[in-house]
């Protein structure tokens, strides 16, 4: 039996967003003598390399299922993927200047009433139970900031703003000696379950509580993908969008039985509460909630007095501390300030806490190292700020001592390499070998 009807109940859809130049992800569904399948790949390693790499996985896992029917369905999503790892890793010895492209793959395969599934990196597969109306994660990333979250050294908000956020830890094409992540028990879905299998430009942009109001709506497959895709790029489209969606028409099971890895914590929005308005052509979602309005008012008003009582406080201050002097750095600067010149370079100094000078000025002066200037990176490493080495130089594909800046004052200390462009006039590679990551007040945070 079939749990859908592939023709009218799959919707597969990718976008290249707002940012990038080029659509390095890759998507497919179709039927094979195992069953229907779907694969979603998010490329890396540049323009070329990336959309080259995702290529050859979605081809590659294909041609695995289609060629041959397959007893062991668990052991055969194992193989298709350390399949596709080696196609790319045998493509990048015969073209080395695609050297470190690589990429995530989601798989799903519906196999009579149940669906397996396996995925390697940070791109994820969902379903939507409609019996409880609420959104499961059937994939945990594999990823730096998902391990911190599961050892609760940050919160699933804070990893959004995480430096190494787009850091992952698996990813086709990298090493001969891959594991990917088998499902250890199949999907057995009901009528009116919809299944996801989707990139990070997608849950990078919408989070996990936008797209279950989304999934809530009682509006055909097609217009939800669409309205996701519309949303994640209002939110800034910064990466390659793409989703595929199969909606459950044909089963036979009663209720949904699955293993969920992480399922939105509030209560679903009843979908005759949530509307998507056409305003100049762009789809925006509507909570109607009067409360939430009301709130946002009254914190908007508290807010307007404090910061007003604030400046007060600010100015009488001032008028009393300081007589002629109008420029507070130029003040804190001389020797008139009471604090020590040593505490002021002090990572742990109070003014740091309070928002001052970030930890990294003090660690780069202490060890003396010098920026390395007129450098830029591939649009993945656009967190990074600055990078300091020993003398301000590197040589491409050599690691070197040094210190990484991101752009929210966190820094990593360590051995780094910086690596060559596949084009002569495209930007660089970066690749931390070891390293210790410290937060904006000089805090070890790994």
């Amino acid at each position: 039996m079939n749990l859908l009807d592939y023709n009218k109940d799959v919707y597969l859809t990718t976008d290249v967003g707002l940012v990038r130049k080029a659509n390095e992800d890759n998507c497919y569904g179709t039927e094979t003598p195992n069953g229907f399948l779907l694969v979603c790949c998010d490329g890396m390693g540049g323009h070329v390399g990336g959309a080259k790499a995702s290529k050859i996985a979605v081809d590659s896992i294909v041609e695995y299922f289609v060629k041959q029917v397959h007893s062991d369905i668990p052991q055969a999503l194992t193989d298709a993927l350390l399949f596709a790892n080696m196609q790319i890793l045998g493509a990048v010895s015969e073209n080395p200047e695609l050297k470190g492209m690589g990429t995530t793959a989601c798989v799903a395969i519906f196999v009579e009433d149940k669906i397996w599934f396996a995925h390697v990196g940070d791109s994820r597969i969902y379903i939507f139970c409609n019996n409880t109306m609420q959104l499961h994660r059937l994939t945990k990333d594999h990823s730096v900031v998902q391990g911190l979250i599961d050892q609760g050294a940050i919160t699933e908000a804070e990893a959004e703003s995480h430096p190494h956020k787009n850091r992952i830890l698996k990813a086709l094409g990298i090493k001969s000696d891959l594991i990917p992540e088998i499902c250890a028990m199949p999907i057995m879905p009901a009528n009116g379950d919809i299944l996801m299998l989707c990139t990070d430009g997608l849950t990078g942009m919408v989070n996990d509580e936008v797209l279950q109001h989304i999934f809530a709506q009682n509006i055909p497959l097609h217009e939800k993908g669409e309205n996701m895709i519309t949303l994640a790029k209002q939110a800034g489209g910064t990466d390659n969008i793409t989703l595929q969606l199969a909606n459950i028409t044909c089963s036979t099971h009663q209720s949904s039985v699955f293993e969920s890895k992480g399922t939105v914590v509030t209560q679903p929005v009843p979908a005759q509460n949530i509307t998507i308005n056409d305003t100049e052509e762009k789809k925006v979602l509507v909570v109607n909630n009067k409360e939430k309005k009301n709130k946002m008012t009254t914190i908007i008003l508290a807010s307007i007095l404090l910061l007003l009582t604030a400046i007060v406080v600010i100015i009488l201050v001032r008028g009393i501390e300081k007589d002629d002097d109008n420029n507070v750095e130029e003040q804190t600067a001389t020797e008139q300030v009471d604090t020590p010149q040593e505490d002021i370079k002090s990572p742990e100094n109070d003014s740091d806490k309070k928002g001052g000078k970030p930890a990294w000025i003090d660690f780069v002066k202490d060890k003396e190292y010098k920026k390395i200037e007129n450098i830029t990176f591939r649009e993945d490493f656009d967190n990074i700020e600055s990078i300091f080495s020993k003398d301000g130089n590197f040589i491409s594909g050599k690691d070197f001592d040094g210190i990484v800046v991101f752009k929210n004052k966190h820094f990593s200390e360590g051995k780094f390499t910086i690596t060559n462009p596949i084009n002569e006039n495209e930007p660089h590679g970066f690749a931390p070998n070891y390293e210790i990551q410290y937060n904006r007040e000089g805090n070890k945070i790994n």
